[in-house]
């Protein structure tokens, strides 16, 4: 099950055929409310944040953001979580 607001990211075709493949069933929240998709908007404000201290830090420009966004997500995703008792997502 995946739940999502009505945003654009998620009404590609590609993942519309992708997702009906794999019989993922789709649950709609209203529409930029962060309170019910706090989970969610809580992570990608991390990984923002964390690409723009990165870009800070080292003086980088801004045109490598997408870059840093990539790197920092996947660095997030080899921390240890609680929701995996202190397992990585990786």
């Amino acid at each position: 099950m995946l739940n999502t607001d009505n945003g654009d990211e998620f009404m590609m075709a590609e993942f519309v055929a992708y997702r009906t493949n794999e019989g993922i069933q789709r649950h709609y929240s209203m529409l930029y409310s962060t309170q019910q998709n706090g989970i969610v908007e809580h992570r990608n404000q991390m990984e923002v944040v964390m690409a723009h201290a990165l870009l800070k830090q080292r003086r980088m420009p801004a045109i490598f953001s997408g870059e840093v966004v990539m790197m920092a997500i996947h660095v997030l995703n080899r921390m240890p979580t609680k929701v995996l008792n202190a397992k990585t997502p990786y």
